[in-house]
């Protein structure tokens, strides 16, 4: 899974407060959909806890983070 940051994100001239609250928002999309597929039956894999609900991570999937900002996005 390909992730990106709010630096990242900076560097595509956003300010750092934008970048950070679309991190955010990513992550918590993320966070949501792991929940959802933890809860159908027919996973292999289980886990307790979603990578992405960590407040101090600065990372969110960037497939996420396109779909926020309607657009492909190239580091």
């Amino acid at each position: 899974m390909e992730t990106v940051n709010h630096k990242q994100l900076m560097k595509l001239g956003f300010s750092k407060t934008a970048s950070k609250q679309i991190i955010k928002e990513a992550k918590l999309i993320a966070v949501k959909r792991i929940e959802e597929a933890r809860n159908s039956s027919n996973n292999l894999v289980h886990l307790s806890k979603s990578p992405f609900d960590n407040r101090r991570l600065d990372l969110a999937p960037t497939s996420i983070v396109e779909e926020l900002l309607g657009f492909q996005i190239s580091l």
